[in-house]
């Protein structure tokens, strides 16, 4: 019958709502008119330590609820009751356990429709709110520690948006936050600078996501400054660019000072230049005085011997007005990241071998140097043909230490002898020119890399050319 069918579908009804109130996930409970507890599920028993048998028809709702929050929820409570409202809105407040233990939870409570009663949830929060409070501390230190920074600090998208800046920035560019955050840095660029700013960010990717540039910047006064920035690109997991993170200073007083020494540099090799040139005139106006003084008087020994006395003073004025043309075009040009194997292959095709087999495995190994590194090249070399006396093979190969690379230079000739490995770095030490050694570990030192020889007297040459960590990578 019909009422027969209507008692059925109350029942699955009843158990339907039953069994979302005992597995709804939450903690619930059903609360009368005068506030007492009806009933709750086991979930309330897990947020609360009471048992069911302890809780429904026997306590408040408001038992549960710290002093310092328990009126403004009955004040919610009431008014809820007169407006008779369906739904209420979610309100957090702190609950007692039976241990006395503090919890967040966070409430929504519904009339129950054609009754009185209410039905209220409860999730506890208590982690999450701790989460929270850690995250905004977290972000509170980080956000005063980016605050005090006197470096300009900006994060920005990988079309040129900010997203943030610092006061730092805004100080620098006479601009406030609201007038940055959402346009373009490029703007602060000069224009003829803009696309070489965009070509540094596009060379940043996941193997290489740090670099650090120089470029112009518009000042506040329409003024062109110059800042030094090193850039970050903050991936996503698949390895994308999302956005930039960057930390610059103005270094317009080091650029001009550093521009105004390469003018000076310049004013003075030229000078040094011409210098030399007149001196290497007078010395081969020396030479021929000395030939024609030598023909002249060829029985006479005091002549001969005077003779050949000036063409040998000639030749070491010669040879040190050269030193001094290699010497000072040190730390002009300045240093840059050159491939290891390509100095070697370089060097040798500027040096007569005369049969000697070069072996070159640096694999991809790069070094940051001064560019005439390739000199150091060339005299190991040298060395190791004219000196080596035996000599049929030179290797050079790079080995990655962990806090240092070495490049190692061997030959298989006579080797150095053992009291001499530190004096043939001196100047004026050798056979020949005396300087080649000197100015390899001068040229070497101006980013940091030291040279020693560390082979067996009679069996084998070996330079080792030390290289600090920052100064060393491998670019495949």
């Amino acid at each position: 019958t019909d009422q027969k069918r209507m008692e059925e579908a109350l029942k699955k009804s009843e158990e339907y709502y039953r069994a979302i109130f005992e597995n709804g996930g939450t903690a619930m409970a059903i609360v009368e008119k005068d506030g007492v507890i009806s009933k709750v599920n086991s979930e309330s028993e897990t947020l609360l330590g009471f048992s069911l048998q302890e809780i429904e028809g026997k306590t408040r709702w408001d038992e549960f609820i710290v002093e310092e929050d328990r009126e403004r929820l009955r004040q919610l409570f009431l008014k809820g009751q007169r407006k008779l409202k369906t739904t209420t809105a979610q309100y957090e407040a702190d609950l007692i356990d039976r241990w006395g233990g503090r919890k967040r939870g966070l409430f929504k409570a519904s009339i129950i429709p054609g009754t009185k009663q209410y039905v209220v949830s409860v999730m506890d929060v208590t982690e999450l709110k701790r989460m929270e409070e850690a995250l905004k501390k977290s972000e509170e230190m980080y956000r005063t520690l980016v605050e005090d920074q006197t470096d300009l600090i900006c994060r920005f998208l990988p079309d040129g948006t900010l997203t943030f800046v610092n006061d730092a920035y805004c100080r620098y560019f006479g601009k406030s936050r609201d007038d940055l955050v959402g346009q373009s840095f490029l703007t602060l660029i000069p224009e003829e600078d803009q696309q070489n700013a965009l070509n540094h960010l596009a060379s940043l990717n996941k193997d290489r996501p740090v670099e650090t540039c120089i470029h112009r910047v518009i000042l506040p006064g329409g003024e062109v400054g110059w800042q030094q920035w090193t850039d970050r690109a903050i991936l996503d997991k698949a390895g994308k660019i999302v956005e930039f993170q960057s930390s610059g200073q103005d270094v317009t007083d080091r650029k001009l000072a550093e521009d105004a020494l390469k003018e000076t540099n310049k004013k003075l090799n030229l000078l040094g230049s011409v210098t030399r040139h007149d001196l290497m005139n007078r010395i081969s106006a020396i030479d021929g005085y000395a030939q024609i003084l030598s023909e002249i008087a060829p029985s006479e020994p005091t002549i001969q011997k005077c003779a050949s006395s000036i063409l040998d003073l000639s030749e070491s004025a010669r040879r040190q007005i050269s030193f001094t043309r290699d010497y000072h075009e040190m730390g002009i040009a300045a240093p840059r990241w050159q491939r290891v194997d390509t100095l070697a292959e370089t060097a040798a095709s500027a040096v007569s071998l005369n049969g000697v087999r070069l072996e070159v495995e640096t694999g991809p190994a790069e070094v940051f140097a001064d560019p005439l590194i390739e000199k150091v090249f060339i005299n190991l070399m040298e060395n190791s043909v004219r000196h080596g006396e035996k000599t049929t093979s030179v290797k050079i190969s790079f080995r990655d230490r962990g806090d240092a690379g070495v490049i190692i230079f061997e030959d298989d000739g006579v080797g150095v002898p053992t009291d001499q490995k530190e004096r043939i770095f001196d100047r004026a030490f050798g056979r020949n020119t005396g300087y080649g050694l000197f100015l390899a570990r001068e040229i070497l030192g101006i980013t940091g890399i030291s040279i020693t020889e560390t082979g067996l007297e009679g069996e084998v040459a070996r330079f080792e050319m030390r290289i600090p960590k920052e100064n060393y990578r491998m670019d495949e």
